[in-house]
């Protein structure tokens, strides 16, 4: 038995200071102190509590972030551009719960294990990718540390 979502706001909303729109991807940064409302709403997001989750900024930037069906190319993302400066973002289930569980670990962990996550996607039949960089992020390990990891 699936929840009852009739006559809630189906449309989730919040700002954020940077977006950027580029030919080739989208690029949110999340703030530290934003991690927990990210994490929040894309649970929402993701148990199909929420339709749509619009991320804004000031200058009038908009990523609007849907949640794919089950069925869709779980590889890969499908993002459109509605106007000149909103990009629609429509997530598989796998990529949401990937950026979830990393979110996740990042709030245990005090930081992001990477400092972004690069999501690949299409814009019509381009090659179009949306990423997320974390304000605060592991450093990132050492040739040396990688090798010793390798042998071990």
């Amino acid at each position: 038995m699936g929840l009852n979502v009739e006559g809630y706001n189906m449309k989730r909303f919040f700002k954020i200071d940077t977006i950027e729109i580029k030919t080739n991807e989208v690029v949110v940064n999340v703030q530290w102190k934003d991690l927990e409302k990210w994490y929040l709403e894309l649970s929402l997001l993701n148990e199909k509590l929420v339709e749509i989750l619009s991320i804004a900024t000031n200058d009038g930037k908009k990523v609007l972030i849907k949640r794919g069906s089950v069925d869709a190319d779980r590889t890969k993302n499908i993002c459109k551009q509605t106007r000149e400066q909103t990009i629609e973002i429509i997530l598989p289930p796998n990529q949401c719960e990937y950026i979830l569980a990393s979110m996740l670990q990042a709030y245990r962990d005090d930081a992001a294990d990477v400092n972004h996550i690069h999501l690949e996607g299409f814009l019509g039949k381009k090659p179009y990718d949306f990423n997320m960089f974390f304000e605060k992020a592991k450093d990132a390990l050492s040739s040396d540390e990688i090798e010793k990891m390798i042998k071990d």
